[in-house]
């Protein structure tokens, strides 16, 4: 993930904040969304402390675990 998606984040949450008047209602989405990056930047540090392979692996099954339902789902023409 590019630091343009947590910047942009993080810069529609300060200018959704009440303090700027913006009031919406993705203020909590946004928030959820940097409580879980920071989360994953967190695990991913942890992972690194039992080398390379394992965050490696445990990303792929990730993506494959989320990417296999779906194409799963299409229909093939």
């Amino acid at each position: 993930m590019t630091t343009t998606v947590l910047t942009l984040t993080l810069a529609g949450l300060a200018a959704d904040s009440s303090l700027t008047l913006g009031g919406s209602s993705k203020i909590a989405r946004r928030g959820a969304s940097i409580l879980f990056m920071f989360a994953g930047a967190v695990f991913g540090t942890f992972l690194l402390r039992f080398g390379l392979a394992l965050p490696l692996a445990l990303s792929g099954v990730a993506v494959l675990a989320t990417a296999w339902p779906i194409a799963a789902s299409q229909e093939i023409e």
